[in-house]
């Protein structure tokens, strides 16, 4: 998936995702994904600018840099539950 990061601050990050410029079931799927992370503090969406902020705990930025590694090789549908499982596995196990 296509994403820049535009701006990023231990313990926060802005992305740049042109999949999420309106909101729809995917964009509300991979935030209640996120937020249902413990080390994740909140997330939103802007969809005027297609960005998605993340604050997390910044102990952790390991573990969202592989999850960030993830997103990068994902694609994101309608059907994208497989998906979420691979990336839920990652904040699992990924750089604990």
């Amino acid at each position: 998936m296509e994403y820049a990061i535009r701006h990023a601050i231990p313990g926060r990050v802005r992305l740049y995702l042109p999949l999420l410029y309106q909101r729809s079931s995917l964009t509300d799927a991979v935030l209640a994904f996120l937020e249902g992370q413990s080390w994740i503090k909140s997330a939103r969406v802007n969809y005027g600018c297609a960005s998605l902020v993340v604050e997390y705990e910044a102990a952790q930025s390991k573990r969202l840099g592989s999850l960030m590694f993830a997103l990068r090789y994902s694609t994101l549908d309608a059907s994208s539950t497989q998906t979420f499982q691979v990336w839920a596995e990652i904040c699992r196990t990924g750089c604990q």
